[in-house]
């Protein structure tokens, strides 16, 4: 039989009104679920035997209830679990909450409610359900069971029902609590670290006691195409659930498209309802996801990811429950922003450590070079061209004979554009081992060869956002030539030894003093490669073909010279200056520079005399710019090369090579291969 209407005599009354006292005392320090119930338990234990005691929690909206905490006998969880999966609404929990009654039930086998065959069937007999209201809101019930029929009566159902206000309005406290808690666990968790994976694991763990997650995992947006990945970047789940993979290969386009692009979160409390007239959710149900959310994660303004979180229960989540959901999403947003700027400050700081490394090397091994001084048309044409390509961010490729002055023109075209504030990172291709070139360049890992002992950082990370200046870029090796060319097509490249493609933003400007278009027919230069840095040319004619600074220089070398070495020199003879412009400078103006500063350590009084050095250079057999005569073999091959050359590389038939040189073809082939000429 079920009661609601509870008779007390006065004494029953007075220990009422002691309880209640004594309750509200100890619910007044709660601040835990755990301290709540075990204060409830400890008041209510002495006057209600029991076999099993607990709390519901009631969602209005859902009209689900859910156990809160619950004290049972070891060997009535399986029972409990079965009456908790009852649909709630023949239930007498239910039945509470809509009547808001109090009702004690004195034998389970004569009551036709759906809890009682359970209750029955496992010895309880007696039973009481006292609903729990707050503000007028239905918060939840307080239950209590026993084996024996009729063990309650109206006092006992009058202390639960007293005490089920105070109960009430504590249990809303420590809710509101505990969310708040929880909330601030997170934000501590996300300010205790800068690695996304951990702070993703233990933010999901600090949510489970106020969003309950069967899953919850983060998109992001891949950056060159501006799509969601399609799989997760971070993840959590609850022990057991296996399909995570299955689920994660894809979110539906209609969950993308309106939290992702339009911004709008989304909530889904039931996935079965939703699936039909969205089948593309089939995937998360296949999985065991019955509800979900998902809102937009942004870094600096724009789209970063996605936030989802799914449960396996259906109507898991509520409004109140997004609002929380998009705190938590503003708060990753914001953990995210950080480490990504720690990552890229970080990268920074290395770089500029080895920006500062690399450029104590060049401070040390390179002298200052001065300014470029022009008084000839030919080199104010250089110069023009110069200006013209400098504020652009073409490729150049400078030519010119040793020593005259291509490093400068590749700073000038540096300093002059609007990578100026950035580095201008110098490589010899020609001083640098075959073996280790690679390394040099594009970097290497740790242990990816002999002696690799920690990873180092290459050139052209070095460079990033600034010029690389390939000197003598003739000389590179035919292996490093391919790697260069797929860096300055691709602008990435993966370290020695390394696996993951680096991107990186690099103007070449590259140097040689070698007749590029001969070394490709000759087979020791790529011919892809040679068109990609000239994309923009400039040659450099040698000093004897701009007499008119050879003067201008020289001075320049004497004055700066006589001062650092603290000499009276300050003019130059006239016989000096006849003799500086007869002569060939086979070495250019290096061999200018260095010629001067002989001469201002010679000088004994302010005019500088160079006639004797330059006559002594000219003895050497060194004159007009061309070195002594070259072998036969030499001569040969540079003969055979110039007639390739003429004939676009043909060697035989009309119009070929052979027909040019008056040789059989399989004469011209035999001394090619000796030679080592190729097509």
């Amino acid at each position: 039989m079920v009661r609601h209407n509870a008779r007390t005599t006065p004494r029953e009354r007075g220990v009422i009104r002691d309880t209640l006292g004594t309750v509200a005392q100890a619910l007044a320090g709660c601040i835990s679920f755990e301290d709540f119930f075990e204060a409830v338990h400890e008041a209510l234990s002495p006057f209600i035997p029991h076999e099993a005691m607990g709390i519901y929690t009631y969602d209005v909206r859902k009209q689900q209830f859910r156990p809160l905490i619950v004290d049972v006998r070891d060997e009535l969880p399986g029972a409990a679990q079965k009456i908790f999966e009852l649909p709630p609404e023949k239930t007498l929990k239910s039945r509470a909450i809509r009547e808001n009654r109090s009702f004690r039930i004195d034998d389970t086998a004569d009551a036709d409610y759906a809890e009682a065959p359970l209750l029955h069937d496992i010895g309880l007999r007696s039973h009481m359900v006292v609903p729990l209201v707050s503000r007028f809101q239905p918060l939840g019930v307080l239950y209590a069971v026993a084996r024996e029929p009729g063990v309650y009566d109206d006092f006992q159902l009058a202390l639960l029902t007293e005490l089920a206000a105070p109960v009430a309005v504590a249990l809303e406290e420590v809710r509101e609590l505990t969310t708040s808690r929880a909330l601030q666990q997170v934000g501590e968790v996300m300010a205790a670290t800068l690695d996304i994976p951990e702070l993703f694991l233990r933010v999901s763990e600090r949510l489970q006691p106020v969003l309950p997650h069967t899953i919850a995992c983060i998109f992001a947006v891949d950056e060159k195409s501006g799509e969601l990945g399609r799989t997760p970047l971070v993840r959590s789940s609850i022990p057991g659930f296996v399909k995570l993979d299955q689920e994660c290969r894809a979110l539906p386009k209609e969950m993308v498209d309106q939290a992702l692009h339009h911004e709008t979160p989304m909530l889904i409390p039931s996935l079965s309802l939703y699936i039909d007239e969205h089948k593309d959710y089939a995937g998360l149900i296949e999985a065991g996801i019955h509800s979900c959310m998902a809102c937009r994660l942004e870094v600096a303004g724009r789209p970063y990811g996605l936030l989802f979180m799914g449960d396996r229960r259906q109507e898991a989540y509520a409004r109140t429950d997004l609002e929380n959901f998009l705190w938590v999403g503003r708060q990753l947003s914001l953990a995210m922003a950080h480490s990504i700027a720690f990552r890229e400050v970080e990268q920074l700081s290395r770089q500029l450590q080895e920006e500062n490394i690399y450029l104590k090397g060049e401070i040390a091994e390179q002298r200052n070079a001065g300014e470029i001084i022009s008084a000839s048309p030919a080199l104010q044409k250089v110069l023009e061209q110069t200006e013209l390509v400098a504020v652009t961010d073409t490729t150049v490729l400078v030519t010119g004979e040793t020593g005259t002055g291509k490093e400068l023109i590749a700073r000038a075209i540096h300093e002059l554009g609007p990578r100026a504030g950035k580095a201008m990172i110098r490589v010899n291709c020609a001083a640098l081992p075959r073996d280790l070139i690679e390394s040099e360049l594009f970097g290497h890992e740790r242990g990816s060869f002999t002696g690799a002992e920690r990873q180092r950082v290459g050139r052209f990370e070095l460079a990033d956002g600034g010029t690389l200046f390939l000197d003598e870029v003739g000389d590179m090796p035919l292996e490093a030539q391919a790697r260069l060319l797929r860096a300055l097509q691709e602008g990435e490249f993966e370290r020695v030894g390394g696996e993951k493609p680096i991107q990186v933003d690099v103007r070449v400007v590259a140097a040689t003093n070698m007749d590029l278009q001969r070394a490709v027919i000759r087979g020791d230069f790529r011919e892809d490669l040679y068109y990609r840095l000239q994309v923009f040319p400039i040659h450099i004619p040698p000093l004897r073909e701009r007499v008119e600074d050879i003067v201008p220089l020289a001075r320049h070398f004497a004055l700066r010279a006589a001062d650092r070495l603290k000499k009276p020199v300050r003019r130059l003879t006239r016989e000096s200056q006849r003799e500086m412009e007869r002569y060939g400078w086979p070495g250019n103006v290096r061999e200018l520079e260095h010629l001067i500063e002989r001469a201002v350590i010679l000088a004994k009084t302010d005019a500088l005399d160079l006639v004797p050095l330059i006559r002594a250079e000219s003895r050497l057999g060194i004159r007009d710019g061309r070195h002594s005569f070259p072998t036969m073999e030499e001569a040969e091959r540079e003969h055979i090369v110039a007639a390739l050359e003429e004939t676009g590389g043909k060697v035989s038939g009309k119009g070929g090579a052979a027909e040019l040189l008056g040789l059989p073809r399989t004469t011209l082939q035999a001394r090619m291969r000796k030679l080592g000429v190729k097509r």
